[in-house]
């Protein structure tokens, strides 16, 4: 039985995994406010018995990458299975976001968009200062991408390659082609998110 079979019969066997009426975890910004909803939601969700699987639904242009990092450690600290899906949008942080859920639980909405980009800065400051933020910023892609690479079984330097080769433009992907480079597990949307 695969993975997406047992996360269907989970979610029916335990009538949708709720805690305090809280069905799924909606990411749709980076920014100081979000991460404090998200680790409040998280923890909720982790504290209740019947919630076997957490399920992040992700709908986002992106945002702030030091509001990212946050969630991406709370999800790989989970004892319980994230389910990361991508409805409408994941770029930029969502689409970090999005591969970063549990390996066999990382879903794309057949119309989903995708989008992998380097990490921006918006310094404006002394040429010292610039240099060194330029350096901060390089380590955070770096990292960054080297992760996405392990999460898809890519390898660690794959995606820094492949947007270097792009000349670094935003990179957009279908659901599909997600799926093909590992960013996710499946197409489609998961029967925890029907009633």
């Amino acid at each position: 039985m695969s993975k997406n079979e047992l996360l269907c019969i989970e979610s029916q066997k335990h009538k949708l995994p709720i805690a305090d009426d809280l069905l799924y975890i909606f990411v749709t910004q980076f920014n100081d406010e979000a991460v404090s909803k998200f680790y409040d939601q998280f923890l909720k969700m982790s504290a209740n018995s019947d919630t076997k699987i957490i399920p992040v639904v992700i709908s986002s242009f992106g945002g702030q990458v030091h509001s990212l990092l946050p969630m991406l450690d709370i999800i790989k600290a989970s004892n319980k299975p994230v389910a990361t899906i991508a409805l409408g949008k994941a770029m930029s942080c969502g689409a970090i976001l999005l591969a970063a859920g549990t390996k066999g639980y990382r879903y794309a909405a057949p119309n989903a968009d995708v989008m992998l980009h380097e990490v921006t800065s918006m310094s404006w400051d002394k040429s010292t200062n610039l240099q060194n933020d330029a350096k901060h910023v390089k380590r955070i892609n770096d990292l960054l991408f080297q992760l996405v690479g392990d999460w898809s079984g890519k390898g660690r330097n794959y995606f820094l390659k492949q947007l270097k080769k792009k000349s670094n433009v935003d990179w957009y992907l279908t659901a599909n082609e997600s799926k093909r480079l590992g960013l996710v597990d499946h197409v489609g949307v998961p029967s925890l998110l029907k009633k």
